[in-house]
């Protein structure tokens, strides 16, 4: 395959959410989630996998490769008063991710495109505080050229 470079794509991503003003929560890749209610909503970028899959390859696929490369984004809210409080920050946090991810498909023309594609849920009491929890997986679509 063509040589891409999944963590340029894994930067702007970072980028396009620390850019939106309503994004209010630090953006981490690839770190181990931190617990902590005290230091606010987080956002944590994942790697889950990429494929080459056959129908989107041409006749030119010896020098083109179309790739559907999975990154997991996920929200962290925390809230000292309830987990129902925690949950509707999380829906926010979520709310406003995604929607700057579908304003900036392209992610700044490095990629083809990007869809978002559903996700998990969860959440727990916390010795000091709630936390809630959401993913968003996103498919992006890169064709990596020779």
């Amino acid at each position: 395959m063509a040589r891409v470079n999944y963590h340029d794509i894994l930067t702007q991503i970072q980028s396009v959410l620390d850019a939106d003003a309503d994004v209010d929560a630090l953006t981490f890749i690839n770190l181990e989630p931190n617990l902590d209610p005290m230091t606010g909503n987080k956002i944590y970028i994942y790697e889950e996998s990429r494929t080459a899959p056959e129908n989107l390859q041409r006749i030119s696929a010896g020098r083109r490769t179309s790739i559907i490369y999975t990154v997991s984004i996920w929200c962290l809210a925390f809230s000292l008063d309830s987990v129902d409080h925690a949950s509707q920050l999380r829906d926010d946090l979520v709310g406003f991710v995604e929607i700057a991810l579908m304003n900036n498909r392209d992610l700044n023309n490095t990629v083809h495109t990007l869809w978002l594609n559903g996700g998990a849920f969860d959440g727990a009491p916390l010795d000091n505080g709630f936390t809630s929890a959401a993913e968003t997986m996103v498919e992006i679509r890169i064709d990596a050229t020779v």
